[in-house]
């Protein structure tokens, strides 16, 4: 029988303490109960410290947001000067604010830390409502401080009785005394505020004598330390620079007037003005538009168109104002445009013709030949035919989109009219086409032009005789004849003198031998003039008539033996505008241009008087 195995137990006490020990010790004479109490004190007491905390950030949180309003409700009040109002209105805001946040909590605790952290906080909303009454009655009482000093200063501004702008002053004086006083400042404060007042006033008096030109004056009282000791040495210095530069600047444009009035501005551009910056065109340009809005005491304009056009051409300078009107009439020459401007561009056109000075709507202006025809045939539409204005504007339009190419007169038809032509009663001849005239020498030029212009009418409107008598009068109107028996366009920029001053200068370069005279008879020199309208380039060149060709003048010294001519030191005869004035009309006496240089050297000494401001003549 099997054995059955045994187990036999090994355990045996011991004395060894287990691996898990209690610190719980209780005395002999407590029981359990007695000693766990400490632990329930210990989280009593954190309850309610957690309910304290818990309390106070919701006061804090709502005292806060009281406390914000209370800021609106003071940042609201800043603009009212009233304080006792102030703080009445801010007192019933801020009970109404708290009373009604304090009714939304029931725990006494929470209500009391609200009314003690706003009532901690009010005295500083109360006393910048206090501050901002004060700041807003000083801003008010400055305010109407400030509008009854400019009230004195606009009267001082309009008086000119020195008697009144003294009682204006005073008055002014006391009324910034007054407001430093009410203000609370100090002496030394309110004596600076009289000095700027009085500053201030002296000013006025200062830009009113420059605005009058009166620059001595304001220079003299500016030099007079004593009697402005109150201005101090910045603003003196500034005055007087600003005086000098005035009266510089006005002196300058004295004699820009003055060269415009005497028609001599091409004589003296580019020279040295009194103010050390040259004479330009713009200055002229600028002068003579000025002219344009200058009125007479009956607010009538000084000046008739004539007269500004007249001006503009004596000093070969354009009129912008005019300029721009021309430019855009042509250019709202459209079934878009703006016919108004049209209109105007067209009245002006014809102040030029009737002045004789088509030719310098071309050069001096810049108009383009396209421009101006449709400027003439407006013209011719409106005034020969008797067309309406709309119906000859539509037809302008028409022509320059390209219609009526082929509207033209005949050849023959021109050429047995132009015989009538009368040029200022100096000729009217006959002209056989092609084979020239004893009376005219440029024959075929004429025909071309009449025959030009003739096709331009036509197309314009009404028949072959309409637009012939139209082209007659045209050239009778805007051409002469010159003293070489040419016809060429009548220049309201050359003088009345300028076919002897040319005819004088070239029997002077003759006579000198200049001139190659045995290739060349004096009878048969003329001037032949070209026009570049592209470049603006305008003049005459010296030719033979005999020979048609173009002559040559000395322009450096001859060598070899005395009387040989040297054709390689000669140049070409060729005389631009500038050419013409500088070398040619400088040799004419001009009574203008002299008169100009006497008051520009009148004006340039009283320039250099001027350093001395104060001193003799400009004492005042």
């Amino acid at each position: 029988m099997p054995k059955i195995p045994t187990f036999t137990s090994e355990a045996r006490p011991t004395a060894e303490a287990a691996s898990v020990v209690s610190n719980i010790k209780i005395p002999l004479n407590q029981t359990v109960a007695g000693a766990l109490r400490p632990l329930g004190k210990a989280a009593e007491d954190y309850y309610v410290k957690k309910k304290d905390l818990e309390n106070k950030v919701e006061a804090k949180k709502t005292s806060l947001e009281i406390l914000v309003e209370a800021d609106e409700v003071v940042s609201n009040l800043k603009n009212n000067p009233n304080e006792e109002e102030n703080l009445l209105i801010f007192n019933e805001k801020i009970n109404t604010i708290l009373n009604s946040r304090l009714s939304k909590t029931k725990n006494k605790r929470i209500q009391s830390l609200i009314q003690n952290t706003v009532d901690l906080n009010l005295p500083k909303r109360i006393s910048n409502i206090k501050t901002n009454s004060r700041n807003s009655l000083e801003l008010d009482l400055q305010t109407t401080h400030k509008s009854e000093q400019n009230i004195l200063a606009a009267e001082y501004l309009l008086s000119d009785d020195v008697d009144q702008k003294n009682i204006i002053l005073n008055q002014a004086i006391e009324l910034e005394k007054l407001y430093s006083s009410d203000l609370g400042v100090s002496e030394i404060q309110k004596n600076e505020a009289i000095g700027k007042i009085k500053q201030t006033y002296l000013i006025t008096d200062i830009d009113k004598l420059i605005n009058n030109g009166q620059y001595s004056e304001a220079m003299s009282i500016l030099k007079n330390t004593k009697n402005t000791s109150f201005l101090n040495t910045k603003e003196r210095m500034s005055l007087i620079e600003k005086t000098d530069e005035a009266f510089s600047k006005n002196l300058a444009q004295e004699n820009i007037d003055r060269a415009i009035e005497l028609g001599v501005f091409s004589n003296v551009k580019d020279m040295q003005n009194t103010d050390g910056n040259k004479f330009t065109t713009v200055q002229a340009e600028d002068s003579i538009n000025k002219n344009l809005l200058k009125v007479n005491q009956n607010g009538e304009p000084e000046f008739t168109t004539e007269q500004i056009i007249e001006q503009g051409i004596k000093n070969n300078v354009k009129v912008p104002a005019y300029k721009n009107a021309l430019v855009a009439g042509s250019a709202n020459m459209s079934d878009i445009g703006n016919k108004e401007k049209v209109i105007t561009g067209l009245e002006l056109y014809k102040q030029f013709i009737v002045t004789n000075s088509r030719k310098v709507l071309s050069t001096t202006y810049g108009i383009s030949e396209t421009d101006l025809q449709s400027y003439d045939q407006l013209d011719f539409a409106t005034r020969v035919l008797g067309e309406t204005f709309d119906s000859a504007l539509t037809r302008v339009i028409e022509i320059r989109n390209g219609k009526y190419k082929s509207r033209l007169v005949d050849d023959k038809k021109i050429e047995s009219k132009i015989n009538n032509i009368d040029f200022d009663n100096q000729f009217r001849g006959t002209f056989t086409l092609g084979i020239g005239s004893e009376d005219i020498r440029n024959t075929e030029d004429v025909f071309y032009l009449m025959k030009n212009i003739t096709n331009l009418y036509y197309k314009a409107g009404g028949s072959e005789d309409d637009a012939i008598g139209a082209a007659e009068n045209f050239l009778e109107e805007n051409y002469r004849m010159d003293d070489w028996n040419q016809i060429v366009p009548k220049d309201a920029r050359q003088p009345d003198w300028h076919d002897a001053a040319v005819m004088d200068y070239i029997k002077e370069q003759y006579d000198s031998g200049n001139i190659n005279t045995e290739k060349n008879k004096l009878k048969d020199i003329i001037p032949v003039y070209f026009d570049f309208e592209k470049y603006n380039i305008q003049g005459f060149v010296l030719k033979n008539k005999t020979t048609d060709e173009p002559l040559t003048l000395q322009t450096v010294d001859s060598q070899g033996p005395a009387g040989q001519f040297n054709e390689f030191s000669y140049g070409t005869a060729r005389f631009t505008l500038e050419d013409i004035k500088e070398k040619i009309y400088s040799r004419a006496t001009d009574e203008r241009y002299k008169q100009f240089v006497i008051d520009f050297n009148k004006n340039k000494e009283l320039k250099e008087k001027a350093k001395n401001f104060g001193i003799g003549e400009f004492d005042g």
